[in-house]
Protein backbone atom coordinates (compact mmCIF):
# COMPACT_ATOMS: atom_id res chain seq x y z
CA UNK A 1 0.00 0.00 0.00
CA UNK A 2 1.32 3.44 -0.93
CA UNK A 3 0.52 6.65 0.94
CA UNK A 4 1.06 10.10 -0.51
CA UNK A 5 1.80 12.83 2.00
CA UNK A 6 1.82 16.48 0.98
CA UNK A 7 3.73 18.86 3.24
CA UNK A 8 3.27 22.61 2.98
CA UNK A 9 6.89 23.65 3.46
CA UNK A 10 6.04 27.36 3.34
CA UNK A 11 3.87 27.03 6.45
CA UNK A 12 6.55 24.97 8.19
CA UNK A 13 9.26 27.52 7.38
CA UNK A 14 7.04 30.38 8.53
CA UNK A 15 6.33 28.61 11.83
CA UNK A 16 10.05 28.07 12.42
CA UNK A 17 10.81 31.69 11.53
CA UNK A 18 8.12 33.01 13.88
CA UNK A 19 9.49 30.87 16.71
CA UNK A 20 13.01 32.17 16.10
CA UNK A 21 11.74 35.76 16.31
CA UNK A 22 9.89 34.90 19.51
CA UNK A 23 13.05 33.38 20.99
CA UNK A 24 14.90 36.65 20.37
CA UNK A 25 12.48 38.22 22.86
CA UNK A 26 12.27 41.50 20.93
CA UNK A 27 9.30 43.78 20.45
CA UNK A 28 7.87 43.76 16.94
CA UNK A 29 8.42 47.51 16.57
CA UNK A 30 12.17 47.21 17.20
CA UNK A 31 12.59 47.11 13.43
CA UNK A 32 12.20 50.60 12.01
CA UNK A 33 13.19 50.59 8.32
CA UNK A 34 14.63 53.79 6.88
CA UNK A 35 15.63 54.83 3.38
CA UNK A 36 18.78 52.76 3.86
CA UNK A 37 18.90 48.97 4.03
CA UNK A 38 18.83 47.85 7.67
CA UNK A 39 21.38 45.15 8.59
CA UNK A 40 20.30 42.40 10.98
CA UNK A 41 23.30 40.69 12.57
CA UNK A 42 22.98 37.49 14.60
CA UNK A 43 25.99 37.66 16.91
CA UNK A 44 26.92 34.82 19.24
CA UNK A 45 29.92 32.83 20.44
CA UNK A 46 27.74 29.73 20.79
CA UNK A 47 28.06 27.31 17.87
CA UNK A 48 24.58 25.85 18.20
CA UNK A 49 23.02 29.32 18.20
CA UNK A 50 24.83 30.31 15.00
CA UNK A 51 23.75 27.06 13.34
CA UNK A 52 20.05 27.75 13.81
CA UNK A 53 18.24 28.51 10.50
CA UNK A 54 18.18 32.29 10.92
CA UNK A 55 17.48 32.66 7.19
CA UNK A 56 13.90 31.68 8.06
CA UNK A 57 13.49 34.53 10.59
CA UNK A 58 9.93 35.81 10.19
CA UNK A 59 8.46 39.14 11.35
CA UNK A 60 4.73 39.75 11.76
CA UNK A 61 4.88 42.95 9.67
CA UNK A 62 7.80 42.49 7.28
CA UNK A 63 7.49 38.76 6.68
CA UNK A 64 10.61 36.79 5.79
CA UNK A 65 13.44 39.12 6.78
CA UNK A 66 16.12 37.30 4.77
CA UNK A 67 14.20 37.86 1.52
CA UNK A 68 12.86 41.33 2.31
CA UNK A 69 14.90 43.91 0.32
CA UNK A 70 14.64 46.35 3.24
CA UNK A 71 16.99 44.19 5.33
CA UNK A 72 20.17 42.14 5.20
CA UNK A 73 20.78 39.15 7.45
CA UNK A 74 24.15 37.79 8.56
CA UNK A 75 25.87 35.90 11.36
CA UNK A 76 28.88 37.14 13.28
CA UNK A 77 31.25 35.75 15.90
CA UNK A 78 32.13 38.38 18.56
CA UNK A 79 35.65 39.85 18.55
CA UNK A 80 36.43 38.50 15.06
CA UNK A 81 37.59 41.38 12.84
CA UNK A 82 35.65 41.88 9.61
CA UNK A 83 37.60 42.83 6.50
CA UNK A 84 36.13 45.95 4.97
CA UNK A 85 36.56 45.82 1.20
CA UNK A 86 36.32 49.22 -0.51
CA UNK A 87 33.42 49.55 -2.95
CA UNK A 88 34.38 49.23 -6.59
CA UNK A 89 32.32 50.76 -9.38
CA UNK A 90 33.07 47.79 -11.59
CA UNK A 91 31.14 44.72 -12.75
CA UNK A 92 30.43 42.12 -10.10
CA UNK A 93 32.80 39.23 -10.79
CA UNK A 94 31.22 35.83 -10.19
CA UNK A 95 33.04 32.49 -10.25
CA UNK A 96 30.97 29.30 -10.48
CA UNK A 97 33.32 26.46 -9.58
CA UNK A 98 32.08 22.87 -9.59
CA UNK A 99 33.74 19.50 -9.12
CA UNK A 100 32.57 16.18 -10.54
CA UNK A 101 35.29 13.48 -10.24
CA UNK A 102 35.18 10.67 -12.80
CA UNK A 103 35.32 7.90 -10.18
CA UNK A 104 32.08 8.84 -8.42
CA UNK A 105 29.35 6.23 -8.29
CA UNK A 106 26.37 6.85 -10.55
CA UNK A 107 24.23 7.59 -7.48
CA UNK A 108 26.78 10.18 -6.33
CA UNK A 109 26.83 12.21 -9.52
CA UNK A 110 25.37 15.69 -9.15
CA UNK A 111 23.33 17.69 -11.65
CA UNK A 112 26.03 20.33 -11.90
CA UNK A 113 24.94 21.37 -15.39
CA UNK A 114 21.50 22.28 -14.06
CA UNK A 115 23.07 24.49 -11.41
CA UNK A 116 25.23 26.19 -14.02
CA UNK A 117 22.21 26.87 -16.22
CA UNK A 118 20.23 28.26 -13.27
CA UNK A 119 23.04 30.65 -12.30
CA UNK A 120 23.59 31.72 -15.92
CA UNK A 121 19.87 32.39 -16.47
CA UNK A 122 19.66 34.41 -13.25
CA UNK A 123 22.69 36.55 -14.10
CA UNK A 124 22.22 36.84 -17.88
CA UNK A 125 20.32 40.18 -17.82
CA UNK A 126 23.03 41.77 -15.66
CA UNK A 127 25.76 40.22 -17.82
CA UNK A 128 24.23 41.78 -20.95
CA UNK A 129 24.17 45.17 -19.18
CA UNK A 130 27.84 44.85 -18.25
CA UNK A 131 27.07 44.71 -14.54
CA UNK A 132 28.27 41.14 -14.01
CA UNK A 133 31.17 39.06 -15.30
CA UNK A 134 30.79 35.28 -14.95
CA UNK A 135 33.40 32.53 -15.25
CA UNK A 136 32.55 28.80 -15.21
CA UNK A 137 35.79 26.77 -15.43
CA UNK A 138 35.73 23.20 -16.72
CA UNK A 139 38.41 22.03 -14.30
CA UNK A 140 37.65 20.72 -10.82
CA UNK A 141 41.16 20.69 -9.38
CA UNK A 142 41.96 22.62 -6.20
CA UNK A 143 44.89 24.26 -7.98
CA UNK A 144 42.43 25.52 -10.60
CA UNK A 145 40.25 27.11 -7.92
CA UNK A 146 43.26 28.92 -6.48
CA UNK A 147 44.31 30.05 -9.97
CA UNK A 148 40.90 31.52 -10.84
CA UNK A 149 40.57 33.27 -7.49
CA UNK A 150 43.99 34.84 -7.98
CA UNK A 151 43.65 35.78 -11.66
CA UNK A 152 39.92 36.50 -12.04
CA UNK A 153 39.70 38.10 -8.57
CA UNK A 154 35.99 37.30 -8.01
CA UNK A 155 33.70 38.98 -5.50
CA UNK A 156 31.31 36.02 -5.35
CA UNK A 157 32.18 32.32 -5.55
CA UNK A 158 29.75 29.44 -6.02
CA UNK A 159 31.39 26.21 -4.85
CA UNK A 160 29.38 23.17 -5.92
CA UNK A 161 30.23 19.54 -5.27
CA UNK A 162 30.50 16.93 -2.53
CA UNK A 163 31.68 17.74 0.98
CA UNK A 164 31.83 15.83 4.23
CA UNK A 165 32.43 16.11 7.95
CA UNK A 166 34.43 13.55 9.92
CA UNK A 167 36.30 13.57 13.22
CA UNK A 168 35.62 17.25 13.84
CA UNK A 169 36.82 18.47 10.46
CA UNK A 170 35.10 19.35 7.20
CA UNK A 171 36.39 18.64 3.70
CA UNK A 172 35.47 19.27 0.07
CA UNK A 173 35.87 16.81 -2.79
CA UNK A 174 38.03 18.07 -5.67
CA UNK A 175 39.57 16.34 -8.69
CA UNK A 176 43.20 15.33 -9.06
CA UNK A 177 45.24 15.48 -12.30
CA UNK A 178 43.62 12.24 -13.50
CA UNK A 179 40.11 13.49 -12.76
CA UNK A 180 39.73 11.26 -9.70
CA UNK A 181 38.39 12.44 -6.35
CA UNK A 182 40.64 13.94 -3.71
CA UNK A 183 39.63 15.38 -0.33
CA UNK A 184 40.79 18.88 0.59
CA UNK A 185 40.22 19.67 4.26
CA UNK A 186 38.69 22.89 5.56
CA UNK A 187 41.98 24.51 6.55
CA UNK A 188 43.63 23.90 3.19
CA UNK A 189 40.49 24.99 1.32
CA UNK A 190 40.32 28.36 3.05
CA UNK A 191 43.92 29.13 2.06
CA UNK A 192 42.63 29.64 -1.50
CA UNK A 193 40.65 32.67 -0.29
CA UNK A 194 43.21 34.33 1.98
CA UNK A 195 44.19 37.75 0.64
CA UNK A 196 41.48 37.70 -2.02
CA UNK A 197 38.58 40.10 -2.57
CA UNK A 198 35.97 37.35 -2.27
CA UNK A 199 33.12 38.77 -0.19
CA UNK A 200 30.71 35.84 -0.42
CA UNK A 201 31.04 32.07 -0.85
CA UNK A 202 27.95 30.01 -1.70
CA UNK A 203 28.53 26.40 -0.62
CA UNK A 204 26.29 24.02 -2.55
CA UNK A 205 27.37 20.79 -0.90
CA UNK A 206 26.18 18.31 1.69
CA UNK A 207 27.24 18.56 5.35
CA UNK A 208 28.83 21.98 4.73
CA UNK A 209 27.06 23.45 7.78
CA UNK A 210 28.13 20.71 10.19
CA UNK A 211 30.36 21.74 13.08
CA UNK A 212 31.56 20.61 16.47
CA UNK A 213 29.27 21.70 19.30
CA UNK A 214 32.24 22.92 21.34
CA UNK A 215 34.33 24.54 18.60
CA UNK A 216 33.30 27.56 16.57
CA UNK A 217 35.90 27.03 13.88
CA UNK A 218 35.25 23.42 12.86
CA UNK A 219 33.44 22.47 9.66
CA UNK A 220 33.37 24.19 6.27
CA UNK A 221 30.83 26.92 7.02
CA UNK A 222 32.24 28.00 10.43
CA UNK A 223 35.81 27.91 9.10
CA UNK A 224 34.87 30.22 6.23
Amino acid sequence: MTYTITIDTSKTQKAIGEQLWKDLDLADDVLQPTNDILPIVIQSSDTQTLQLPWELLYHSTYGSLATNPQFTLSRQIPDVPILQTPFEKKPLRVLFFSTLPDDLQESERLAVENEQVAVLEALLPAIKEGKVELQIPNDGRFESLKHHIEKFDPHLVFLSGHSGYDKGKGSFLFEDKRGFKVDIDEEQLTTAFIGSHVSCVVLSSCQSAKADKQRLNSGLFPTF
